[in-house]
Parts: C-alpha cells; sequence; structure tokens
C-alpha cells in the first residue's frame, strides 16, 4: 500500500556581505503518491563548494536551492542526509580552501561548480579517499580521467558543437568573432568553435577578455570589431558578458549574437531584456526524472517560477550522490567511486553514450529570442 508524503522546503541560504542568512521559506506542502520511505541509518554527508557571491553568483544560488530541496526530500523519504555549503566565490584559491576546511570536517564526499575551482581542486582527490562531483563544464576535469574525479555538466565543447550547428544553419555570417573570457572555460570553448570554424573555411577573430576589462570594455570591443560583415559570440558569465552585448549594440550591430550557456544562467538575461536585442544561446535540455517532477512543483510553489536547469542540476547531483550510497549500502568511497557510474546510469534511466570519461554529459540545444 502506498502512503502520502509530504515534501517541504527547509531553510533557503542567501549569499550577503559578509556571509550567508537563511531565510525560512516553507510553501504549503504538496501531497505526492510515493513508495514507502526510505530506511538507513548511514549518514550522508556532503560538502558543496559553490558560488554564493560574485558576477557568477546566480549559478551556484540555484545549484544551492536544488540540492537543499534535495537533501529535505530524501530526509522526507527516511534517507540521513546533510550538506555542508562553503562559498568558493568562483575563485580557486578560495575553493581549494573550503575543500580543505571541509575535508579536515571528516567530509568524504564533494559537489563544486565552476571549472577553475574543480581543477584546483582534482588533485586533492586521493585514490579511494573521496570522492567529487563537478557541476562544470570544462574537459580538464575528467580527461585524464583521475580515480574519484566525476562531472555532471554541459560540456564546453559541446556548447561550441551547437552554436557552430547554428553558425552553419545560418549560412553567409561573414567573419566570427568572438569574445570569451580568458578562463579554463572560455579558453576550451574557443578551441573548440575555431577547429569547427576551421573545417568549414569560416574566419574567425578571437578576443579574450577579463573581468577587470570591464571598465575598458567600448574600446576592446571597438579595437577588435573586423571590416565588413560579422557575427560575434559572446561567451562567459554575469557583468563582463552584459558589457561586451551592450557594447556591441551602442555601435549599431543590429543582427543576432550568439552567447552560451551563461547569458541565461548569470542573470545577463534578466539583466538586459529586450536591450540585448536578437540573441541566439545556449541552454539546457535536461529532462525531469520522477523525484525532479515533484521538487519541480515544489521549486514554483515556493519561488513562483518554474525550475531552473541549473537548480535541477543541483538536484539531480545530490540525488545521485545519496542513491548510490543507498543502493551499495555503504559510504566507502573506494566502493562508491568504482561503481559511480554504474550507479548514475541507473538513477538517470540513461545509456552509455551519455557516459564517457567519469562524465555523464548534460545535453544543450541553442535557444533563440
Amino acid at each position: 500500500m502506498k502512503r502520502r508524503t509530504f515534501i517541504h522546503m527547509g531553510l533557503i541560504a542567501v549569499p550577503v556581505a559578509g556571509g550567508i542568512i537563511a531565510c525560512n521559506q516553507t510553501p504549503n506542502p504538496q501531497p505526492t503518491e510515493t513508495a514507502s520511505p526510505l530506511s538507513s541509518d548511514l549518514m550522508i554527508k556532503i560538502g558543496s563548494i559553490l558560488t554564493l557571491t560574485g558576477p557568477a553568483a546566480l549559478l551556484g544560488q540555484e545549484m544551492q536551492k536544488g540540492q537543499q530541496l534535495a537533501a529535505e526530500y530524501w530526509k522526507s523519504k527516511g534517507a540521513n542526509v546533510e550538506i555542508v555549503f562553503e562559498d568558493s566565490k568562483n575563485q580557486p584559491r578560495d575553493g581549494l580552501s573550503a575543500f580543505q576546511s571541509l575535508k579536515a570536517r571528516g567530509i568524504r564526499l564533494f559537489t563544486v561548480n565552476g571549472s577553475g575551482v574543480a581543477l584546483a581542486i582534482k588533485p586533492e582527490i586521493k585514490e579511494n579517499e573521496s570522492t567529487l562531483l563537478a557541476l562544470a563544464a570544462h574537459p580538464g576535469i575528467t580527461a585524464p580521467v583521475q580515480p574519484g574525479v566525476f562531472r555532471y555538466s554541459t560540456t564546453a565543447v559541446g556548447e561550441a558543437a551547437a552554436l557552430f550547428d547554428w553558425i552553419q544553419k545560418a549560412g553567409s555570417t561573414g567573419t566570427v568573432l568572438l569574445f570569451h573570457s580568458a578562463d579554463d572555460y572560455g579558453l576550451a570553448f574557443a578551441n573548440a568553435l575555431q577547429a569547427s570554424l576551421k573545417t568549414a573555411n569560416i574566419p574567425i577573430v578571437v578576443k579574450p577578455y577579463r573581468r577587470e576589462d570591464v571598465p575598458e570594455m567600448r574600446s576592446l570591443v571597438q579595437s577588435t570589431v573586423p571590416q565588413g560583415s560579422y557575427l560575434p559570440v559572446v561567451v562567459g558569465v554575469g557583468q563582463p558578458m552584459a558589457q561586451v552585448i551592450t557594447v556591441l549594440r551602442s555601435i549599431g550591430y543590429q543582427g543576432t549574437v550568439l552567447a552560451n550557456i551563461g547569458y541565461a544562467l548569470t542573470g545577463v538575461q534578466q539583466q538586459l531584456g529586450t536591450q540585448a536585442g536578437k540573441i541566439a544561446y545556449i541552454e539546457i535540455d535536461l529532462p525531469q526524472n520522477p523525484d525532479l517532477k515533484v521538487v519541480a512543483e515544489q521549486y514554483k510553489a515556493s519561488f513562483n517560477q518554474n525550475i531552473t536547469p541549473d537548480a535541477s542540476i543541483g538536484f539531480n547531483a545530490v540525488s545521485m550522490i545519496v542513491t548510490a550510497v543507498l543502493n551499495l549500502n555503504s559510504n566507502d568511497t573506494e566502493k562508491l567511486n568504482s561503481e559511480f557510474l554504474n550507479q548514475i546510469k541507473i538513477y538517470l534511466d540513461i545509456n552509455d553514450t551519455n557516459i564517457m570519461n567519469n562524465e555523464v554529459v548534460v545535453k544543450v540545444k541553442v535557444r533563440e529570442t
């Protein structure tokens, strides 16, 4: 006989200057038909290192919401789950410090977002001692493969491939003008797009930019724009990305601007609104499993909007770890690392084509405004 289980929201952490405060968000509970709750004495303690402040904070904050929902969801089913959050500020040094702090507290299961942070932590994951699930796009996180290091994300290569397909279908576009963030993700994206464009004999001009370039962005963009027709591709997150698009519009470019996944996920889309003009940007194509469907309704009731892709990824990340530990009836990291990919395939109901090199690839699509 099935029993009715009520899923509820717990504390939502909100980044503020000097720390994080907790806001009690308690929506009206929604009854859901579920199987009998799980029962386990295993303590599943996860250290989550996310970008909670800074230009890319929206990504980490949404992942945090999804992970908190996951903890409450699995607790309601009888699992013993605790998540300890740390703010990386999207800085490798801060992320590594957070990892060392969490490890000193006995935590051996980790999630992290941000490619630079994940790459900094990767060497610290000793075989059979810890498990790291990176929610970040840089291919170097899992290539070469390192025991205990896994990735669940879109990929810079996959995003570049999706935009390359759009460029080919668009036909004559002139020179592709690529502005990309001068970080690990941006460089990986640039290398992938350049390689694809070369095979199609499409010329490209590449200009990396840094967060520090925002005050001088107008001169940087104007000095890079080529003669003749061009198609701008803007890759990055937050304010610098918004500034590049703003300058392009202000100097008279009226065509479509191509953008990576950061356009929608870091608040640029909301910030620019209709001033952005025509944008073709990468969007996560993430199917909802039964657990996520339940929590998506709870998210909508709590925040008056559909669940975001990053919140969904955060929920799935915690759920993959929790279900793997419960199915294996062990939180021993050696056992978990050897079986983790198989457990992920079972939980997400996916086949081997979605998994390679210790990574679970999240599919993407191009959406046009």
